[in-house]
């Protein structure tokens, strides 16, 4: 069974303005090789093809594709879920060109005006629609929880019955292990979850907030959280056929220098994930 790599989302070159082939380069300079990529719907075919070409000659491998959760979430109601179910098709269509099996969702927002059960309904009969796309590309939707009021499944819970409500063989749950913190979630909880975590982030907070500080700095056990998590991750990898990974999740000014100081950190916890697979 293959190790647990440690990989990076790229957001944080993304949020600093740098085109998708920029977020490549920095992030291969800095030795690794598992990405997950945020989703640019702007982007053209060309800029697409371009994208495949330079990931290929770095020997990146697209882990899993995201998007920035406000560009789709930001707005809740029944007219929310077409803009929310074509993002979701568009990310397969560009993970499949990159040649990754992985896409991740988050539930999508309710409202004072949009209650929790018309959303619930709803966001469960969109996600399948997703699912059933991405089954025809051979790709896995990876759903993230926010823990947070307003986002359909922003419990450890309520993600569970989530996921038995969406019932589709290739939806999976991702864990942010930043999330389960500030949830005061147990480690144990993920027991209920084997050979449904293709991957796992590696966030941090106080224990109350989501949006914490640099990780390191926070109240999260990540050394015992990666011990916890790693032989979920690698058991259902090895059933999909996926690379297992922890991906680094952050955002900075300065996102190589902070990079490095993460992985130096790591490293001094005892987390020695490879960076090569």
């Amino acid at each position: 069974m293959q190790e647990m790599v440690l990989g990076v989302r790229s957001s944080a070159w993304s949020k600093r303005g740098l085109t998708l082939n920029e977020q490549f380069k920095a992030i291969a300079s800095h030795g690794f090789k598992f990405i997950n990529v945020i989703f640019d719907p702007d982007q053209s075919a060309a800029e697409r093809a371009e994208a495949k070409k330079v990931l290929d000659d770095l020997g990146l491998y697209s882990g899993q594709m995201g998007v920035d959760v406000s560009s789709y979430t930001s707005q809740a109601g029944p007219d929310s879920w077409k803009l929310w179910v074509d993002m979701g098709k568009r990310k397969v269509d560009f993970q499949s060109e990159l040649g990754g099996k992985q896409i991740v969702m988050v539930a999508g927002r309710y409202s004072t005006d949009y209650p929790w059960q018309y959303a619930w309904v709803d966001s469960v009969r969109s996600m399948q629609t997703v699912c059933d796309y991405a089954a025809q590309a051979g790709q896995v939707v990876v759903l993230e929880y926010e823990p947070e009021i307003h986002y359909v499944t922003n419990t450890y819970e309520g993600t569970l019955t989530y996921l038995t409500h969406v019932d589709r063989d290739n939806f999976m749950i991702n864990i942010d292990i930043g999330h389960m913190n500030c949830m005061q979630t147990p480690f144990r909880a993920v027991h209920l979850l084997r050979q449904l975590i293709p991957q796992c982030h590696i966030t941090d907070n106080d224990g109350t907030e989501h949006h914490g500080g640099p990780i390191g700095t926070g109240t999260t056990d990540i050394a015992k959280w990666m011990e916890v998590l790693a032989p979920f991750v690698e058991e259902t990898c090895a059933k999909i056929g996926e690379i297992p990974s922890a991906a680094i999740e952050f955002g900075s000014t300065d996102p190589d220098a902070e990079i490095e100081r993460i992985k130096a950190h790591l490293k001094s916890i005892g987390v020695n994930l490879p960076l090569q697979f």
